[in-house]
């Protein structure tokens, strides 16, 4: 299961971080807002099988969204502490766990929008 918490950084941006298996998530919070909501719809369009898959990437993540399947796949590079080497990883985790953490991250970043008055690039 996928842990998270939003705060705001030094200079009052949104950010997010995950409990550390799920660290190749944590690039998403770059994301533009315009982007997150756009995956969240398409997200809420795979939940209700009008669609019957979607995938989203950021820099070197990209996760795979099915409506047939109960888990979404997540394919992510990572250095390799030994070989300094680029590694490809996969792994799957259940798709609610991304559908929630994206929703909630829309949601963080609209309220945000909303408080400062400014708008999330």
């Amino acid at each position: 299961m996928i842990k998270y918490k939003f705060y705001r950084n030094v200079a009052n941006n949104p950010r997010f971080e995950t409990n550390i298996e799920y660290e190749m998530l944590w690039e998403l919070w770059s994301c533009k807002h315009k982007y997150i909501r756009e995956v969240v719809s398409e997200l809420e369009k795979i939940k209700k099988w009008e669609i019957e898959k979607y995938s989203f990437w950021y820099d070197i993540t990209t996760i795979y969204c099915y409506a047939w399947k109960e888990n979404a796949v997540i394919e992510y590079e990572k250095i390799d502490p030994v070989t300094y080497k680029w590694i490809n990883k996969r792994i799957e985790i259940p798709f609610e766990n991304i559908y929630s953490l994206m929703k909630d991250w829309r949601d963080y970043i609209d309220a945000w929008e909303k408080e400062t008055d400014l708008e999330k690039k």
